[in-house]
């Protein structure tokens, strides 16, 4: 062969194993599978306490995304002592300027005893925000009979929850779907014992149970009896209706759902209810014998006669011979005072509504 061939084919060889080194690259880091579940240590256990919701979780913030815990990759889950929660939190466009802290609450939902028993596991953890949708993975949850509810919480926003079950048949749970939703508009309509409007009345919403940090609101009804509350937050309230050294009736409770559990074609709907605010004034009965002695069980009714739609309010004296209507609306009234064995007696009143008329008295002879 010639010199000038030789050059050529030594060019080409050497050409040749430059190109197909890094083809072939290191033949073990080739071969590796997706590193598998990390298992908890012997013994390990997971924290149960945490700061207030809005201070640092415990455990590190989580990630937007750990190729880990995806289904595909069949991760062996033997020999687990604790579970994994896996999931994301869908936000509104229209509440990300309002969302300061973002975070997953876990709770246990075993009952907390005084019988000696663990309490019951709680956990917060810290949601970083960024682009696309947050994701979070909670490693070290106790295995439990009692199930978990897994929350979203954003101060001053409404969240939902979901109930999992963390145990040695189901370890990983990867489906998690949390949201942070702005807060759902609530009207309350109050009405007297006649489907009256109750108007310029101040109503209170004072928040009780959890989740706590929830402000009060205060509005005053309308000329149709109606207070609007456009942003209230999720949980249970007591109404207080009236001014807070006079109320106009007993505390109620009522329940305020998320907005996303009440959308009709992708819009949240306002939720309501009716409060029957028994209006008028107090009128005392007193009922004696001929002697003037208590006379008990004596039946009263008082009947509106100046109405079309009937109205009637029925009682019977107690021992000391009263009987007390507490709330009787303005208008004409016949009181009608009857007991077995005596007289009847009937008699007129007239009522405005805001002064409180005196005692009513009637005296029932015994008939002979």
């Amino acid at each position: 062969m010639r010199p000038r061939d030789l050059v050529l084919v030594g060019a080409a060889a050497l050409l040749a194993s430059v190109i197909a080194i890094p083809l072939l690259g290191n033949p073990t880091q080739a071969s590796e599978l997706p590193r598998p579940l990390p298992t908890a240590p012997e013994g390990e256990t997971a924290p149960t306490t945490t700061e207030a919701l809005g201070g640092t979780a415990q455990l590190s913030a989580v990630a937007f995304a750990d190729p880990v815990f995806r289904k595909s990759e069949q991760v062996s889950t033997t020999g687990w002592t604790s579970g994994v929660i896996r999931g994301d939190i869908a936000l509104s466009t229209s509440i990300l300027d309002e969302i300061q802290t973002l975070q997953v609450v876990i709770d246990e939902l075993r009952p907390a005893g005084n019988d000696g028993g663990p309490r019951p596991f709680r956990f917060v953890q810290r949601v970083d925000i960024g682009v696309g949708t947050p994701t979070f993975t909670i490693r070290n949850i106790p295995f439990s009979a009692y199930g978990y509810v897994v929350s979203a919480y954003a101060a001053g926003l409404n969240g939902n929850q979901m109930t999992v079950e963390i145990s040695a048949e189901h370890p990983l749970v990867e489906d998690v779907q949390l949201a942070i939703m702005p807060g759902a508009p609530f009207s309350l309509l109050l009405r007297d014992q006649e489907s009256n409007p109750i108007t310029a009345t101040e109503v209170r919403l004072i928040p009780s149970g959890s989740p706590l940090g929830r402000p009060q609101q205060h509005k005053q009804t309308d000329n149709f009896g109606s207070a609007v509350f456009q942003n209230l937050l999720a949980g249970d309230y007591q109404v207080a209706v009236g001014p807070t050294h006079a109320p106009l009736m007993e505390p109620q409770v009522l329940t305020v759902q998320s907005s996303g559990m009440t959308l009709r074609n992708g819009v949240p709907q306002p939720q309501g209810t009716t409060l029957v605010v028994p209006a008028g004034v107090p009128v005392e009965i007193v009922v004696t014998d001929s002697y003037g002695s208590p006379l008990a069980n004596a039946a009263v009714r008082m009947q509106a006669t100046d109405r079309k739609q009937l109205t009637m309010l029925d009682g019977v004296t107690d021992i000391r011979g009263h009987l007390r209507f507490a709330r009787v609306a303005q208008g004409l009234w016949q009181i009608d005072v009857h007991k077995p064995d005596h007289d009847r007696r009937v008699s007129q009143l007239s009522l405005d509504g805001k002064q409180t008329p005196p005692d009513q008295l009637f005296q029932l002879p015994r008939l002979r």
